[in-house]
């Protein structure tokens, strides 16, 4: 996932619309492996943004234990 990114959900069945795909740089989709029924969207975007604050928040907070508290609580504010 790009670091600045608008995550965009569809719902169940038909997705998101024709305009949000052709507006779109990337569509990504999450996998399932032995089953026929989508993923719920709730659970589908809480593995899309964990997946992102990974990527750009928890790594770097393992980087830099240190600084990692102070600047995470100042950024929250």
């Amino acid at each position: 996932l790009p670091k600045r990114a608008v995550l965009v959900f569809g719902q169940e069945g038909p997705g998101i619309s024709e305009e949000m795909a052709q507006a779109a740089d990337k569509i990504i989709a999450i996998e399932q492996f032995g089953s026929t029924r989508s993923i719920n969207v709730g659970a589908a975007a809480t593995v899309a943004m964990y997946c992102w604050l990974q990527q750009y928040v928890l790594r770097w907070a393992a980087q830099h234990p240190s600084r990692a508290e102070t600047t995470l609580s100042a950024n929250l504010r």
